[in-house]
């Protein structure tokens, strides 16, 4: 009901908002103007006996929207509630959305402010609900929620480390949709990734044993000869735990005519004055680390390159030092030859970082290698740019599955056998199986970002069956059937992938 005539009132003129301190929130009061014209003032605005810079008597401790409103209207004196008059829990109630108005307040103390404020009204009123916590600190629906989110990561260092809300709660995010295809992976029993058997298994089957360690020289000139047809099965999960640095050098399976690399930068990611600690990178980025990447590459490339041709691509720095040495030592892999242009992914979401604010703009794309060797050609003309944001869902540095499949749609088809080497949630796998690929391996270093990519892989081959008509096999080639991935009467042969 409207205020009653009893209700001290106060000149609008002799209250004063501390700006300092308080956020520039824009304030829309049309609806309230309206409600006020017909209905009056439902509710005070809450002051205290504090002088202003101008000689104002009053300061505005709650009701800033309610100010503006009968200001708006013409009025010039308001009905007001002094803080000293009020109970200590409506007092506490103020102070604390006082507090979360304030422009310097950083946002984990915002949420802390929030909850308590939640709680104090709770305890008064077992009805209370978001949406009045909400209306009362002039928040909107969307915008509560997103505090809420928060709530039970209050006691989680990583997440609240993060620089902003948006960064928290990506985290949060991230964290679900890995526990989510973990989940998965558990339900449908892709295997434990901590026992990398799974893959060599099927190769062993196939009658290609991993060789004992060794010491593989540089590339050479001189082609490998193809290893002899063996019939070999598709593996139900083309993703292992492996670290590339120790699996390259024994591999001794099936060659890939395609190999996709997204490796570390070697730009020292996740740290300086950008960086965001509760998002550190996961895998070390040295350049150290990223020049030993490499060189593993090639070291190993007469194992793990199909003599018969194939494509590379490769993503790297824009550094022109990175750029110039890995354009150097890809061009020693025999009759190799590089796409005139690189391939570029421009973040459409414009996320990215400058290099200098003070000189420098915000670096918004990343572009990739693209090439062949023995001159293996495309089956389509695609364009070398594409636009789309990343992918955040399990790993902070996701290629973009649209992405990869634009690319990989120039030359992928059932005949390709693909290797990623550092896959991390598995997007070019997951592309590369869209688009055909009927034998696709990825390696992850993170036991934990190698469950979840597995599961991720599998729900996209379930989903890909669902709303394909065809034969059980088709169901069988989406992983939903792995016992009969390919049935004995009709056995896929390396020479039927041109290995």
């Amino acid at each position: 009901m409207p205020i009653s005539s009893s209700t001290p009132r106060v000149p609008i003129e002799s209250i004063w908002i501390n700006r300092e301190k308080r956020q520039r929130r824009l304030v829309d009061t049309a609806d309230l103007e309206d409600s006020i014209r017909q209905h009056g003032l439902i509710q005070p605005v809450v002051i205290t006996k504090i002088k202003g810079p101008e000689g104002q008597a009053y300061k505005l401790m709650a009701g800033e929207r309610r100010l503006t409103a009968l200001r708006n209207i013409g009025e010039t004196s308001i009905p007001v509630t002094f803080l000293e008059s009020l109970d200590p829990v409506a007092q506490m109630i103020i102070e604390l959305e006082e507090n979360v108005k304030r422009h310097d307040l950083v946002w984990q103390d915002q949420v802390r402010a929030i909850t308590e404020i939640h709680t104090l009204y709770k305890s008064t009123n077992p009805a209370w609900t978001q949406t009045d916590t909400a209306n009362s600190l002039g928040f909107t629906q969307a915008a509560i929620s997103k505090y809420f989110r928060l709530l039970d990561s209050l006691s989680d260092e990583r997440v609240m480390s993060a620089a902003t809300m948006p960064e928290a709660i990506s985290i949060i995010k991230r964290r679900d949709e890995r526990a989510k295809t973990e989940a998965l992976a558990e339900l449908f029993d892709l295997g434990d990734v901590n026992d990398t058997s799974g893959f060599e298994h099927v190769l062993a089957e196939a009658g290609h044993v991993p060789a004992p360690t060794k010491s593989i020289p540089i590339i050479t000139s001189t082609p490998v000869a193809p290893v002899e047809p063996k019939t070999w099965s598709r593996p139900p999960a083309a993703i292992i735990n492996q670290d590339f640095l120790k699996w390259a050098p024994t591999y001794s399976g099936p060659k890939f005519n395609f190999i996709h690399c997204d490796f570390p930068y070697g730009i020292n990611f996740g740290k300086g004055a950008q960086a965001n600690p509760a998002e550190p990178n996961p895998y070390e980025d040295t350049p150290e680390a990223y020049w030993t990447l490499l060189n593993c590459l090639l070291t190993n490339w007469n194992s793990l390159a199909n003599p018969l041709g194939g494509h590379l691509m490769f993503w790297y720095s824009n550094r022109q030092e990175i750029e110039a040495r890995t354009r150097e030592l890809l061009s020693a892999i025999p009759h190799f030859r590089f796409s005139l242009f690189p391939l570029i992914w421009v973040k459409s979401d414009q996320s990215g970082v400058a290099a200098d604010f003070r000189r420098d703009p915000r670096h918004i794309y990343e572009t990739c290698l693209f090439g062949s060797w023995l001159n293996k050609g495309i089956n389509v003309v695609r364009s070398d740019a594409y636009s789309a944001p990343p992918d955040r869902e399990l790993h902070s540095s996701t290629k973009p599955e649209p992405m990869l499949k634009h690319f990989m749609s120039m030359f992928v088809d059932q005949s390709t056998v693909l290797l990623d080497p550092t896959c991390g949630s598995g997007s070019s796998i997951r592309a590369a199986e869209a688009l055909g690929s009927n034998f696709a391996l990825g390696l992850e270093l993170d036991p934990l970002l190698c469950k979840a990519a597995q599961g991720k892989l599998f729900l996209s081959r379930n989903l890909r069956a669902a709303t394909t008509s065809g034969p059980i096999e088709r169901a069988a080639e989406a992983g939903i059937l792995p016992t009969i991935a390919l049935s004995s009467s009709t056995p896929m042969t390396a020479e039927d992938l041109d290995l």
